[in-house]
């Protein structure tokens, strides 16, 4: 009986978190075809689009309705950063209207099958704990993507420097030769110095956004040769050096 009402909970979970991923990634390969021919970046303009697409969608326009309940609420600016380092395409109000939901439709189910309300009580508190796990997964997850991939741009970034590339120009060549989700950040991160923000600032972001000690390390380097000058090169050799070493370190940690 339990395992019914979390399996039922469990696939309207996963079932829209599928359509919001779907939706929110239609335009990707539009999108990656034109760069091949331009350098375009997705303004704030496409951005608000995409989500407004999301909105008018009839599957998810329950869940966005009830995401207007909870815009309110407080600390949903430690909510959306959640979001944020999960890498997931909602607010923080529709997240939150999406588990009550889903929470709701597991408490009825089991009170339906049950008969009582304690047991639904705990089964409602168990789902719970696993939305919990599921985001700490996607977190941890996104940032070992992020610092992997890391390890590769940083050398890129090092040979663009060398060759005769500007600062933003590298940031470009991050956001559209790298995969996910480095691209991203890397491409947020130059929009927002497009709109005026202040590139040591725009960085800072980026990695308050990732929360890693080697992009923190990465972005720590680069505000400092900015400030002083130098060879913005022979830093990132050096962070290149220090950061695989103490992959290395951490590797044979694990295997000992």
């Amino acid at each position: 009986m339990i395992g019914i009402a979390i399996i039922c909970g469990l696939t309207i979970f996963l079932f829209i978190m599928a359509a919001v991923n779907y939706l929110s990634g239609k335009h990707s390969g539009v999108e990656g075809r034109l760069r091949q021919y331009a350098e375009i970046d997705r303004s704030s303009k496409d951005q608000a689009a995409e989500q407004q697409s999301l909105r008018n969608n009839r599957l998810l326009a329950p869940v966005f309705k009830a995401a207007a309940l909870f815009t309110s609420l407080p600390q949903l600016s430690k909510i959306e950063h959640t979001m944020q380092l999960a890498g997931l395409p909602l607010k923080a109000a529709e997240f939150v209207s999406l588990t009550v939901v889903s929470s709701l439709v597991i408490f009825t189910a089991a009170v339906l099958i049950m008969f009582n309300s304690v047991q639904p009580l705990l089964l409602t508190f168990l789902w719970l704990i696993c939305i919990k796990l599921y985001i700490d997964r996607l977190i941890t997850k996104r940032r070992q993507d992020f610092d992997s991939q890391l390890c590769d741009a940083i050398p890129m970034m090092s040979n663009a420097v060398k060759t005769g590339f500007s600062f933003m120009q590298v940031l470009s060549l991050i956001a559209e030769e790298m995969p996910q989700p480095i691209a991203g950040e890397f491409a947020r991160t130059m929009r927002e110095i497009q709109l005026g923000v202040v590139t040591e600032d725009a960085l800072t972001n980026m990695a308050k956004r990732i929360q890693s000690p080697d992009l923190e390390l990465v972005v720590t380097a680069v505000i400092i040769q900015r400030q002083i000058g130098g060879s913005l090169a022979t830093v990132l050799d050096n962070i290149s050096e220090t950061i695989n070493s103490r992959s290395k370190i951490k590797r044979e940690i694990k295997t000992m």
